[in-house]
């Protein structure tokens, strides 16, 4: 006789997320997305302690934002499934990505009349009730119990960018595909803390398109602290997010392209209707501006230094040497419109870079089956970036994160290649310091390397510092982390003479 073994039940607290939509053409409290919740067990070994529904069994792995049945960010096959119907010789080629036909049908790559859609029509949100699920708190919480890991928030906030995007090109269903991260900036005068029980604030993720050009897009999504009680059936409407609670701001830029061809997708156009939207529209609008006239203009690789960038090379190389006369003593660094004052602690570039080496197993694929999502990757390199300067500001008050800067995905990340990620400190001023943490992705069969990108993430540290630079090539890196915090600083400037002056001076 056969018997029945009951597997032990798989406690997974992001499995417990909800991510609530409006149904096309539908208002902000019309929620099309419901979740299900995981079965109630009365004792931890009652009847239904062994039982793993379907739904959890599908995604474990995968971000909040993807979890829903009705989700465009649901993978549409296992991998096995998607292995078995992958087209030879495309294995680990960036256009499976788009072609992949095990998650793509012909009449997907449909296009459609251009339409006009508002702001509110793309608005998608995933609700985290902390306050009365500790179970999902735990798997966001920090080590010190302060506040979340921001690098599991980067994995939702891309997924949830994502799931926008499709709901603004809808009923067209194109290949979405993240180009960059313009800003992701952080507040901490908002952010909650949740050491002290009573503090413990839900939050909300939410997003929505800003910006479109013809087949690229921007969506900003904000993460908000909330008194009110929310729980996983909560349904939040476009206008419920209050900018005073808000405590961290994304900006990503999409872009769209027919699954068949890989050719760009014409996407239906924002109409703006506030004051905010149109402000919002313009900015981001100037910014793609700014990123297509002065790209040439700032790469280091085609242009040199320019006059004032030139200047601070030299004096960076006469404090390098100071330094090593007197490798002992923390030399005051020669004062310039720099630092403006001598710097209290002095690191050596060289003397701060980390790595990591990681397989890239298929249980962090995109949709598309084939590559990496990215918000993983945005994770995994934070999660460096972050233990780099922990390691270099061992406190009591640890770092905190204040931005990720402009950074822009170069290659898609295949799955099973080797990710090798190099974190580094490269630029600091007064009490903040930029982290640049590189990708390169090395094939699993052939060995070859690729560069997939550079994500730069800036932290506020408790002392004023200097990052100085050795060699020539630290030298163009140093520049390239300043003139990334200057553009970062300058967001709401870009498009304009006054930003680009900042940033090229």
């Amino acid at each position: 006789m056969m018997r029945h073994i009951t597997k032990p039940r798989l406690r997974t607290s992001a499995l417990l997320g909800r991510i609530s939509a409006p149904v096309a053409g539908a208002t902000g409290s019309q929620v099309a997305w419901n979740s299900t919740s995981t079965p109630a067990v009365s004792a931890p070994f009652g009847p239904n302690a062994g039982v793993v529904t379907e739904e959890d069994r599908q995604h474990v792995f995968q971000p909040l934002a993807a979890q829903n049945k009705k989700s465009p960010m649901r993978r549409q096959a296992t991998w096995l499934e998607a292995l078995r119907s992958k087209p030879a010789p495309a294995l680990n080629s960036a256009k499976s990505a788009a072609v992949g036909a095990a998650t793509k049908k012909p009449e997907d790559v449909e296009e459609h009349a251009v339409q006009d859609r508002l702001a509110k029509d793309s608005f998608a949100y995933v609700v985290l009730p902390f306050k009365t699920d500790p179970w999902m708190l735990d798997s966001y919480i920090d080590s010190n119990g302060e506040g979340l890991r921001v690098g599991q928030l980067f994995q939702d906030l891309d997924a949830l960018a994502c799931v926008s995007a499709y709901r603004h090109c809808h009923p067209a269903k194109p290949a979405i595909v993240t180009a960059s991260v313009d800003r992701v900036l952080l507040d901490p005068a908002v952010l909650p803390s949740f050491l002290d029980k009573s503090s413990v604030r839900n939050v909300s993720l939410s997003g929505t398109v800003t910006w479109t050009g013809r087949s690229s897009m921007e969506i900003t999504v904000k993460v908000a602290a909330h008194d009110e009680e929310l729980h996983r059936n909560s349904k939040l409407q476009f206008d419920d997010i209050k900018e005073e609670n808000v405590f961290m701001v994304a900006h990503f830029t999409f872009v769209a392209r027919n699954t068949k061809t890989n050719k760009s997708f014409p996407i239906n156009r924002l109409v703006p209707q506030s004051k905010q939207e149109l402000a919002d529209f313009k900015r981001a609008e100037n910014y793609n501006l700014y990123k297509r006239s002065i790209a040439s203009k700032k790469d280091l690789r085609s242009k040199h230094p320019s006059e004032k960038e030139s200047e601070l090379i030299h004096l960076l190389w006469l404090n390098y040497e100071d330094q090593m006369e007197a490798p002992t003593l923390i030399n005051p660094l020669r004062k310039s419109s720099e630092t403006g004052v001598a710097s209290e602690k002095v690191i050596l570039m060289q003397d701060t870079t980390i790595e990591s080496t990681a397989l890239m197993q298929p249980q962090n694929r995109n949709i598309h089956s084939y590559m990496i999502f990215g918000g993983y990757l945005l994770r995994q390199t934070f999660d460096l970036a972050h233990a780099c300067v922990v390691r270099l500001f061992p406190s009591v008050q640890p770092p905190v994160f204040n931005s990720l800067d402009s950074t822009t995905f170069k290659a898609p990340v295949p799955v099973g290649s080797i990710l090798k990620l190099t974190a580094t400190a490269v630029y600091g001023s007064k009490e903040k310091v930029q982290i640049r943490v590189d990708a390169v992705a090395v094939h699993a069969g052939t060995g070859e390397s690729k560069h997939t990108g550079t994500f730069a993430y800036s932290f506020n540290v408790n002392t004023d510092v200097v990052i100085l630079p050795k060699t020539y090539k630290e030298m163009m890196w140093y520049l390239e982390g300043r003139r990334k915090v200057l553009e970062s600083e300058n967001f709401h400037l870009h498009g304009t003479e006054e930003s680009i002056t900042q940033i090229e001076n």
